[in-house]
């Protein structure tokens, strides 16, 4: 009996250890990917909230909530002069909740034109949406 209970030990520390490695890896792929300089994109500081037509909330991941991991985590987006996000990457974030907000995402659209009365010369426009992950009845 304590020999098993030391092996399922050993090996839920080792699944841990390759969930943390796997995780790392990710990251490191999603933050290579949030280079959107090929499109060379109007970087703007602020967001483009004030702009957007559609937003979305992302889902809560299950496994979150069980875990009972919170946090923000931002996005970085990629938006055509028809208001569509083309691309989003995490910039940063608690990992059990960066794919829910990415994908939410993916799912804004804002103003033609971002919002600007006047056309820009720039195709596409890089910015940033922060989503708040809070459960309920935690502060």
């Amino acid at each position: 009996m304590m020999y098993s209970l030391l092996q399922k030990g050993i090996l839920f520390t080792s699944l841990i250890a390759t969930v943390g490695q796997l995780s790392s890896e990710v990251q490191l792929k999603q933050a290579c990917k949030c280079d959107f300089s090929k499109y060379n994109p109007l970087v703007l500081s602020h967001p483009l909230v004030n702009a957007a037509t559609k937003t979305v909330e992302p889902d809560y991941p299950e496994i979150a909530k069980r875990a009972k991991v919170q946090g923000t985590v931002e996005v970085r987006i990629l938006v055509n002069r028809n208001g569509e996000v083309i691309d989003a990457c995490v910039v940063e974030g608690p990992p059990l909740l960066r794919s829910a907000a990415r994908n939410a995402a993916l799912k804004w659209k804002f103003k033609k034109n971002f919002g600007f009365t006047h056309k820009q010369k720039r195709r596409y426009i890089e910015s940033s949406i922060e989503f708040k992950f809070r459960l309920s009845g935690e502060s």
